[in-house]
């Protein structure tokens, strides 16, 4: 999306358009709109606030597998390179075990089903 802004002159400064989503717009006085506003942001820091456990939690379970990830491509590498093991079967079966799609380059790590290397 883009935007063009030109310049203008109010004719009423005592009442407003509020996008309140959508493409829906409300006339409100300039007051209730300060009011309208605020309400909004005090929601959105509640919310935040609310988010803030949960996301400090995704980003440590999220640390905790990559370190996994770095200890099991270390063991594949330490298997010795054509074992017929990757971090594919091991990350999608829970276990370890052995290459879903046989390519025989084991510690290769591929990550998902889009197959970039770690």
């Amino acid at each position: 999306k883009s935007s063009m802004y030109v310049p203008g002159k109010l004719h009423d400064v005592e009442h407003v358009l509020i996008n309140v989503g959508t493409g829906y717009y409300i006339e409100k006085t300039a007051e209730d709109a300060k009011g309208f506003f605020k309400r909004k942001m005090d929601f959105l820091t509640k919310q935040m606030e609310k988010m803030q456990p949960a996301l400090q939690e995704k980003h440590a379970t999220n640390q905790a597998a990559m370190e996994m990830m770095g200890q099991k491509r270390q063991q594949l590498t330490a298997l010795g390179g054509n074992s017929g093991y990757c971090l594919r079967a091991c990350f999608r079966n829970g276990t370890e075990g052995p290459c879903l799609r046989r390519l025989g380059l084991c510690g290769h790590g591929f990550l998902g089903s889009r197959k970039r290397r770690i």
